[in-house]
């Protein structure tokens, strides 16, 4: 009976073991993989701002550009008006306000356009 005992106490002790090892490995690679979210999230912001600044540039390049044509046509600017949208709604307050600033353009040139027709 004795030795039943003894022998249940030393089992009783590896699974113990076991387990506490078992919760330390399970504890580094959760450590490892938040490390890797935080740097895949750190990449999306990355490449989130450098689409927001390509996109708006293209933006503000197709608005210099229908400025300067001598016959202009009616152009909504429906896509590009979305685009800045959702940059005043997404990006930093900085890019937010550059992209305020060009669609308040776009709504100017369908204002002028209005008043023409």
């Amino acid at each position: 009976m004795r030795q039943m005992i003894f022998l249940l106490l030393i089992l009783s002790a590896c699974s113990g073991a076991r387990e506490q090892q078992q919760l330390a490995v399970l504890q580094k690679k959760l450590g490892t993989a938040e490390k890797k979210e935080k740097k895949l999230q750190d990449e999306v912001k990355k490449i989130s701002s450098e689409l927001n600044a390509v996109q708006l540039s293209f933006i503000r390049k197709q608005l210099d550009d229908y400025e300067k044509q001598k016959d202009k046509t009616v152009r909504l600017f429906l896509e590009e008006r979305e685009a800045l949208y959702r940059i005043i709604q997404t990006a930093s307050q900085q890019t937010a306000a550059e992209a305020q600033v060009e669609l308040d353009r776009i709504l100017r040139f369908i204002t002028e356009q209005s008043e023409h027709v």
